[in-house]
């Protein structure tokens, strides 16, 4: 029997965990566990904007140099055929800060690792229909552990604890849900959403196609199901990015649908929105540029 709006703990990994990524964030010499991205193309994933907002320390509009930041974000990437765990950082984050969604341009894996078998999801930015069966993938409870090691270092082992959570979707707002705290193209489920699986995949039940990504989620009543929202796709596709791409020189701007409509990416339903429905949405764009030793906000229009 299914059991809806209630958290599952796996116990172990499966090939959804090779589309299911965590999100790490490094600072201060140390790990800490954020939250989930799906991998969606070649060094790209998907994740909410939220949490990684709250990182950047406010300077609006940010110095033309670019605003440096104390933090660098990692994803930890499965390859179940080798039984290993796979360290990229986001070398650039690019989002629209009126949706909650972002997209993470990835280092590829050094020459240790270049083999990795990178494996990703099929998105389907149509509109979901109510009553639809979900099933959300996060790491809510993924931790660090921290030991000591002679000469002073510092010796962190990951825990990931990945979790799943069954739902029905109960409402669709294709424009907002209101004009405050959900003011972007959402919908209501009654899985259960928790801290670490924000932006984390939320998949049709039926197709296996990911039709949305994990934002928010209120106190649970007692004896009431889940009140939790994710973010629909569609609007993301306007994003301005700059991911190479081998038919344009390097550094070229452009909306992330094209990706799709070049067939870099896999994708459902991407052209069912038009330019003119996406809109302008560059004047919004904000790109974290990281490196090692430096990691600076740029405004990139």
């Amino acid at each position: 029997m299914k059991k809806f709006g209630e958290f599952i703990e796996a116990g172990g990994f499966d090939h959804i965990n090779e589309v299911a990524w965590p999100v790490l964030l490094f600072r201060g010499e140390r790990f800490e566990a954020l939250g989930t991205a799906v991998s969606v193309g070649n060094g790209i994933a998907l994740t909410a904007w939220h949490y990684l907002n709250a990182l950047i320390p406010p300077a609006d509009p940010p110095p033309a140099e670019g605003q440096r930041v104390d933090f660098q974000v990692y994803v930890a990437a499965f390859e179940m055929a080798r039984n290993r765990i796979v360290l990229w950082p986001a070398t650039r984050i690019f989002a629209v800060p009126w949706i909650d969604i972002a997209v993470l341009y990835l280092c590829g894996p050094d020459r240790k690792t270049d083999d990795f078998k990178q494996r990703y999801a099929h998105l389907d930015f149509q509109l979901p229909a109510v009553g639809t069966e979900v099933a959300v993938m996060g790491y809510r409870r993924a931790d660090f552990t921290n030991e000591a090691m002679d000469g002073g270092k510092l010796r962190q082992s990951f825990h990931p604890r990945p979790t799943t959570s069954l739902g029905r979707i109960l409402d669709v707002h294709a424009r907002r849900r209101d004009t405050a705290q959900l003011s972007f193209p959402c919908f209501l489920t009654d899985a259960a959403f928790d801290d670490g699986m924000s932006g984390g995949p939320v998949f049709d039940n039926t197709t296996g196609r990911v039709i949305g990504l994990v934002c928010t989620s209120f106190d649970q009543q007692p004896g009431l199901p889940p009140t939790s929202y994710a973010s629909l796709l569609w609007p993301m596709l306007g994003t301005e990015v700059q991911i190479r791409r081998v038919d344009l020189a390097e550094g070229s701007s452009y909306p992330f649908h094209e990706l799709y409509a070049k067939r870099f990416l896999l994708g459902t339903g991407w052209e069912t929105f038009s330019t003119s429905t996406l809109g302008d949405q560059r004047s919004f764009h904000l790109g974290v540029t990281m490196s090692k030793d430096d990691a600076r906000l740029r405004r990139l229009t």
